[in-house]
């Protein structure tokens, strides 16, 4: 059945249909991992023009975090929890895009990488949304049911991971 609308109406309905199912539903913030990070984005695009607005925040999480979070679910096996189950799954450091490709930038120049010139490209409309939507995901019952220590609570961690493995 298509449904139309807001991601709570999706959730909704679900519900609606799991009853007497077990149901964990994941609202993902943005995953970055060895083959998408923002490393590779400064790497290939160089540093955009735009200024670090300091409430322009977005969440993030490192793909290993994301799968060990679903990974105990499935193995989680709590006769307390409901059978619906909502995660926000996120690291604990959201941060503006523009800081954390700075971040990038900083550690790929300090193995000797040479960055492309800054790009004068101008943002496209997936870029424009993510600037207004100054969100801060609260991942506290990821940490308290699922995943009570990450692998990379905050970006520096899993940008110098994959930094780390690169140069490996």
């Amino acid at each position: 059945a298509e449904c139309r609308g807001s991601y709570r109406e999706y959730e909704k309905g679900w519900e609606k249909r799991a009853e007497n199912t077990r149901l964990r539903i994941f609202r993902s913030a943005g995953i970055y991992g060895n083959h998408a990070s923002a490393l590779h984005t400064v790497y290939r695009k160089g540093l955009p023009h735009s200024t670090i607005d300091s409430n322009d925040f977005t969440n993030r999480i490192h793909i290993q975090d994301l799968s060990a979070a679903i990974r105990a679910s499935m193995l989680l096996h709590d006769k307390q929890q409901p059978d619906y189950r909502v995660y926000s799954c996120a690291d604990d450091c959201p941060e503006s895009r523009a800081v954390v490709l700075h971040h990038a930038a900083k550690l790929l120049q300090s193995i000797g990488v040479q960055l492309a010139a800054p790009s004068s490209r101008q943002p496209n409309d997936s870029a424009r949304d993510r600037r207004r939507s100054k969100k801060r995901v609260d991942n506290q019952r990821m940490i308290d049911e699922l995943l009570p220590e990450l692998l990379y609570p905050t970006y520096k961690e899993g940008l110098d991971a994959i930094l780390n493995e690169k140069s490996n």
